[in-house]
């Protein structure tokens, strides 16, 4: 979401991968209907203090109704576009309505809802739709236009639809992307997320290429098997690899392939303290991390015990062509100085 650090600024500064990790979620944007008696809202990943964000042609989105004043969910009784040859109501649920955007313009969604009190009240909303002209792709752990990716792996591809003039058009259900060759991934048509296209990677090696189909960005994946890894790398920058005596903190270690930095990896691994004195280390299994997460595997939970350089090895069985990669990293461990 623009309104707090995102993807979209990490991106820029890629070693900064764990702050990246964490995919935006729970952001509503919310306006006051027309008439006042009924509040609108929707999940939001770009800026959730403006309501009236372009909708997607070929995109839909899933807008609540709620009470004025208390918030309470309204029980929906009818909903209706102004305009369908702008925008149609696909479905209703008890308290919100999916729409799909269908021709560029404006136009009003119109509703009756039951309030807490009995009353059932009208009201509407104005709502814009747009047809994207610019496809924005990402790999998430380098702004290159190529990444590596373990076969068989689920991962998520950064985008964002927007206009020529760089405002961001939203809703879910629209992926205007090609995958050559079709069988190099699979990508979920399904899901209503909003920043990222999930991927499931091919079983075989090889290149893939991931191709907008409204304008002219493509991005590559060099597709490996786990055989491929052959070093190890710590995301962050001094600050993110620097502990606390006393504390305990997540760092995120990638794998890499010829030398590049893997994106979401998922692969056995284990983690190992070489300086046990200062610190100890735990790797994180998928259970133990937060759900939501982009980089779900790669966690490793670091001790820290007293001052010093904090040294380490990570351990990928399946990697070194399958005799297994060793990795050595480290991070410095301070003392904590209050003001």
């Amino acid at each position: 979401m623009s309104t707090s650090p995102s993807y979209r600024s990490t991106l820029q500064a890629p070693l900064a991968a764990a702050a990246l990790a964490l995919v935006a979620s729970g952001c509503v944007s919310k306006l006051t209907g027309n008439e006042g008696n009924l509040v609108f809202s929707y999940i939001a990943d770009d800026n959730a203090f403006d309501f009236n964000k372009a909708i997607a042609i070929g995109a839909r989105l899933d807008i609540a109704v709620a009470e004025s004043g208390s918030e309470k969910a309204a029980q929906l009784q009818a909903a209706t576009s102004a305009d369908p040859k702008v925008l149609s109501v696909v479905s209703t649920a008890a308290s919100s309505a999916t729409v799909e955007g269908v021709g560029d313009g404006n136009t009003l969604l119109e509703v009756e809802a039951t309030v807490s009190g009995g009353e059932t009240v009208s009201d509407s909303v104005n709502l814009r739709v747009r047809k994207p002209e610019v496809l924005q792709l990402h790999h998430v752990c380098t702004t290159d236009s190529k990444a590596h990716y373990l076969t068989g792996n689920l991962v998520g591809i950064a985008y964002e639809l927007q206009l020529k003039n760089g405002e961001n058009v939203i809703g879910y259900g629209l992926h205007p992307v090609k995958i050559t060759p079709a069988t190099g991934a699979a990508l979920d048509t399904k899901t209503k997320a909003q920043q990222f296209l999930w991927l499931t990677i091919g079983s075989t090696p090889g290149t893939v290429e991931l191709a907008s189909t409204i304008d002219s960005r493509k991005l590559t994946l060099e597709v490996v098997a786990p055989a491929a890894i052959d070093g190890a790398l710590l995301d962050g920058d001094a600050v993110v690899t620097t502990a606390l005596v006393g504390t305990k903190k997540l760092v995120h270690v990638r794998p890499t392939a010829g030398g590049s930095p893997v994106c979401g990896a998922n692969t056995e691994f284990s983690a190992q303290s070489t300086a046990p004195e200062v610190c100890k280390v735990k790797a994180l299994t998928v259970a133990n991390v937060t759900e939501g997460t982009i980089d779900a595997w790669g966690w490793i939970e670091v001790e820290a015990l007293k001052i010093g350089t904090c040294t380490f090895e990570v351990l990928y069985p399946k990697g070194k062509a399958g005799a297994g990669l060793k990795a050595g990293l480290e991070l410095t461990v301070k003392q904590l100085v209050g003001p």
